[in-house]
Parts: C-alpha cells; sequence; structure tokens
C-alpha cells in the first residue's frame, strides 16, 4: 500500500541525449519536506532526481534533516543509482542466475569486489550482504527518516 504524499510529486520532461530517448524527472520547487517516521516533531526535506531511459533508471534520491541540513539518506556526492537493464544480450547478464554463468565466471566477476571466495562464491556473498544490511540497519536506527507510507 502506498500513501500520496502531497507536495511531493515528481514532474518528468522528455528529453534525448546521444540518439536515446529519456525522460528526466525532478521535483517542483526543489523537494518537498515531511515529517519524520520516527518523530514527527522533527522535518526531512527530501530531493529527488531521476531518469528513466531504455537502458535503465538513475535515482539520486536525498533527505536532509530540516533543522541541521545534515544528509539522512542518499549520495553524499551526488551521484545517482545507475540501475542498468539487464538482459541475455549483454554484459551483465551474468547477474541473472547460475544458468547464465560458469562457476569460474562468477568468480571472476566478484574478485575485483572482493567477495568472492575459492571455497563458496554464494556464502563470501551472502555474509557480505549480510553485514551491509546490518551497516544500512544501523543508519536508519541512528537517523530520521520519512515515512512512505503503511
Amino acid at each position: 500500500s502506498w500513501q500520496y504524499l502531497e507536495y511531493c510529486d515528481i514532474h518528468w520532461q522528455e528529453s534525448a541525449k546521444d540518439e536515446e530517448i529519456s525522460f528526466r524527472g525532478s521535483m517542483p520547487n526543489g523537494g518537498c519536506t515531511l515529517p519524520s517516521q520516527y518523530n514527527p516533531n522533527r522535518f526531512v526535506v527530501i530531493k529527488d532526481d531521476l531518469m528513466i531511459s531504455f537502458s535503465g533508471l538513475r535515482v539520486n534520491d536525498r533527505g536532509y534533516d530540516k533543522e541541521s541540513g545534515k544528509l539522512i539518506y542518499g549520495s553524499e556526492n551526488g551521484i545517482p543509482y545507475d540501475l542498468r537493464r539487464l538482459s541475455k544480450n549483454n554484459d551483465l547478464s551474468w547477474t541473472l542466475g547460475p544458468a547464465f554463468r560458469t562457476a569460474e565466471h562468477y568468480s571472476k566477476m566478484l574478485a575485483p569486489l572482493s567477495l568472492a571466495s575459492s571455497s563458496s562464491p554464494a556464502a563470501s556473498s551472502s555474509q557480505h550482504q549480510k553485514d551491509e544490511n546490518e551497516k544500512c540497519h544501523k543508519v536508519i536506527r541512528e537517523s530520521t527518516p520519512i515515512s512512505q507510507g503503511k
């Protein structure tokens, strides 16, 4: 279920870059302000910039404490999340699952990320994911995130 967040609309404009049609989304007036999910007496300023195209979705979603201006969530350096479209015919197809890669290829691709293990790439990746999730949960507990509906 979702909740409409008044004044937090995204306005979309068509754009063409390098002959690829895309749509860019931004928030009017530079963002919106909502009460914190954890403390309704505190407010979060939300700023979103988005781009969607055939090749993927880029999201630069940030939240700031209204009082201090401190970043609560999102990219500190303004670099958006780059969510690329996957298919069987591109260089990211190995991420689609075991049917699209060999164990050796999987280990080779994860090695630069320090996720691969000679005994079990999946186990190492799983532990890394648990560690990353715990880091995220710690940040969430220590911050003042907004309510996105129930």
